[in-house]
């Protein structure tokens, strides 16, 4: 590039920056053209080392700005998962409910009692004292709450598997 291009390019340049025009005797005073091109440029330099700064500035509040969403994005996948999580758990609870009930229907002996937030599981063939005709004692003599279907479930299966092993 030449040295009449690269001052053309300067002059362009701070043209934008500070809206200067050129001296209109500029082709006449080729001299006088270039003592006003190198006080333009000297005074453009600041200019655009301050406009350099609030750029990057911005860039940086933008990026903090995009870091921020990209948090709020991954705590919103992991909050995602943490629901389907949650899904799957509320399944698994509620599979067990129904194997529960249909075990008690099938098998009269149990008595299954339900609250709010717990489940608790009886065999009608242990009294009060906790013993059976055989005089074995019930399994979960001092704990028939479950907090989970998945533990009543368990009781009902032992139950179950108690009964059938005195009855064969």
């Amino acid at each position: 590039m030449s040295t009449e291009q690269k001052i053309n390019n300067a002059v362009l340049c701070c043209t934008k920056i500070l809206d200067y025009r050129l001296p209109s005797d500029w082709s006449e005073d080729y001299r006088g053209f270039l003592s006003w091109a190198i006080k333009v440029f000297k005074e453009c330099i600041p200019v655009m080392t301050l406009r350099i700064k609030r750029k990057t500035a911005q860039v940086e509040s933008l990026q903090k700005r995009i870091d921020r969403l990209h948090d709020d994005i991954s705590d919103t996948r992991d909050s995602i998962k943490t629901l389907k999580t949650g899904i799957e758990s509320v399944n698994q609870e509620r599979s067990y409910g129904r194997k529960i009930t249909n075990l008690a229907k099938k098998n009269d002996f149990l008595r299954v009692f339900y609250d709010f937030s717990t489940c608790e599981v009886h065999s009608g063939r242990f009294d009060v004292d906790g013993k059976d005709s055989c005089g074995k004692y019930d399994p979960y003599a001092d704990d028939h709450f479950s907090d989970s279907f998945e533990e009543a479930h368990t009781a009902c299966v032992e139950y179950i598997n108690l009964f059938n092993a005195e009855t064969n």
